[in-house]
């Protein structure tokens, strides 16, 4: 495998143009001055499938209008005046969204890297042949597990495995970077599973992408934070060239970038720091995306890059954020 060094300048070569943009916001940011690197759009919150780890079906609100594709390119075009060089379209699950195709072509326009993440279940040869035609540059397709029971059962879709790891095979064949993405969770990390889906991934060459457990939506009664041993692990797993998370991609320093570097756009254009954390800030629909990054940043928890992921193990933040959400009727919170 490539290091992260090679990958980061193998994805510069394929968009030179970018380049450019990423040398501006090193020089604002070591002038002071905060750029965004990394946005999330969430294009609906539906999917057909129903997961146990899911946080986006309580999401869902019939009641307030989703945005529309002239909203989706105001809304990147103001990321991108920010600083934006990525764009990871999200949801629920965004390939049964209409605009899923159109998203990934204007992002590209604008000289930015785009990037989707799916659970997989209609990666057919068509969609896998409309996602190369858009010019799609990162896929990261959700692998729970190297065992094709626990995947399934997980997923609530048999034949899933299966049909993820085929898929993953043709969208490298493709022409994409191919990540697979998984929880670190205490019991993956302790019976081997999570070791045995990074060593798949070698064999079929795919990067492994790793995100940390976050109590909330399906999870937000459950007691599921790493243990200090599982983090120690975690973190040594990161030391390895093929294994990626959110925190290692900043532009200095490594760390929960939330509302610093990155923020995430819901489907009815609301600004949150992070798809995990359901805060609003504002909505750009409505307001201008810089005053409402200056009112993010001016939070004490989202003013600057300080440790690892707030919502998985900063305590303060857990219990004056996070459990206010989970407690909340009405999503998302409304921060100042």
């Amino acid at each position: 495998m490539r290091s992260r060094t090679l990958y980061n300048l193998g994805l510069l070569m394929r968009k030179p143009s970018v380049s450019a943009r990423v040398i501006w916001n090193y020089a604002s940011i070591l002038a002071g001055k905060k750029r965004l690197r990394s946005v999330e759009i969430d294009l609906g919150f539906g999917c057909q499938l129903n997961c146990s780890h899911c946080y986006a079906s309580e999401l869902i609100d019939p009641g307030r209008r989703q945005m529309g594709m002239d909203d989706i390119r105001h809304a990147v075009d103001q990321c991108i005046n920010e600083g934006a060089i990525h764009f990871l379209i999200s949801g629920g699950e965004p390939l049964i969204h209409s605009h899923v195709y159109d998203v990934i072509e204007y992002v590209n326009s604008k000289n930015a890297f785009s990037c989707l993440v799916t659970n997989g279940a209609k990666l057919d040869d068509e969609t896998i042949q409309k996602l190369a035609e858009s010019g799609l540059d990162i896929i990261e397709i959700s692998l729970d597990s190297a065992v094709a029971e626990k995947h399934d059962r997980n997923r609530r879709m048999e034949g899933l495995h299966k049909k993820v790891l085929e898929a993953a095979a043709k969208c490298t064949e493709s022409g994409m970077e191919v990540f697979t993405s998984s929880v670190i969770t205490n019991e993956n990390i302790n019976d081997g599973d999570l070791r045995d889906i990074i060593r798949i991934g070698r064999e079929k060459k795919l990067r492994t992408h790793l995100c940390f457990p976050v109590a909330t939506g399906n999870w937000k009664h459950e007691d599921i934070a790493l243990t200090d041993k599982n983090r120690a692990k975690a973190k040594r797993l990161f030391a390895e060239e093929d294994i990626r998370c959110c925190e290692e991609g900043n532009y200095l320093r490594q760390g929960c970038s939330a509302g610093v570097e990155k923020l995430c756009i819901n489907p009815y254009g609301d600004i949150l720091p992070c798809p995990y954390i359901q805060a609003s800030f504002g909505n750009i629909l409505e307001e201008d995306l810089g005053a409402i990054l200056k009112r993010m940043r001016s939070n004490k928890y989202f003013s600057s890059i300080t440790g690892p992921c707030l919502p998985a193990f900063d305590k303060k933040f857990i219990g004056d954020v996070m459990d206010k959400i989970n407690k909340s009727g009405d999503k998302p919170l409304k921060l100042k």
